[in-house]
């Protein structure tokens, strides 16, 4: 994922993976934005999904946050971020919004529809992630 400043033509790229990006928003003032990044898992049917979020486009390097269901311990146990919900940023970037549902384990992915939860990440300098168990 790049992205481009109309008004010096520098195009910085923000995150590269082999992922399939969907659900992209802007804040208002388009200086920062959300999205939601797919990737395929052995142990799943559907595309688990982890929230990435810029903003400070004007620095150097812009801050990028990523929320990933399966390497944070606090996030809700046997729930993923759903599809179906497109992520945002709160107005003075203290956290990122975004939808969560159940896990569809494989091979019975019969868990499908919308988003039954909006959580909120509080986004803390300093703060280390575990990966949950």
């Amino acid at each position: 994922m790049m992205v481009r400043n109309m008004a010096t033509g520098v195009v910085q790229a923000v995150d590269n993976d082999e992922a399939e990006y969907k659900q992209l928003s802007w804040t208002e003032e388009g200086n920062g934005l959300a999205v939601l990044k797919g990737t395929n898992h052995d142990d799943f049917e559907e595309k688990l999904y982890t929230v990435v979020g810029v903003h400070r486009f004007e620095a150097k390097k812009p801050e990028k946050v990523v929320c990933e269901p399966l390497e944070d311990e606090a996030f809700p146990e046997n729930m993923t971020i759903s599809p179906n919900c497109t992520p945002r940023w709160t107005e003075d970037f203290s956290g990122l919004l975004f939808g969560i549902h159940e896990e569809s384990p494989h091979p019975n992915g019969s868990k499908k529809g919308f988003p039954i939860w909006i959580m909120r990440m509080i986004l803390k300098s300093g703060r280390k992630k575990s990966k949950r168990k």
